[in-house]
């Protein structure tokens, strides 16, 4: 039996995290966004986020992330992953 296949959809820091996760414990990820040229940059190992350690995981399971190209039968999970403020979207003192 072969490993679910896991989507994620919206390439925001939570979404390009939690689909290299994913593909770093062998499941294949299918990654969505609205914009096109966010995948085709992952593909290029061009992240538009700064996360430690994060370009060595997806440069280790690039091979299972983010496989628009695959066939699958079904999409065992999906994860919607919007963008969060981060302390450069609020300055030092966040208004909620």
């Amino acid at each position: 039996m072969s490993q679910p296949v896991i989507g994620f959809a919206g390439m925001t820091h939570l979404g390009i995290n939690s689909a290299a996760a994913a593909a770093a414990r062998g499941f294949q990820t299918v990654c969505f966004d609205t914009d096109a040229g966010v995948i085709t940059k992952l593909k290029l190992g061009k992240l538009p986020v700064v996360e430690p350690g994060l370009p060595e995981l997806i440069e280790q399971n690039k091979q299972r992330l983010c496989q628009p190209t695959i066939r699958v039968r079904a999409i065992y999970r999906a994860f919607v992953c919007w963008s969060t403020l981060s302390r450069v979207d609020w300055g030092e003192t966040p208004s909620w």
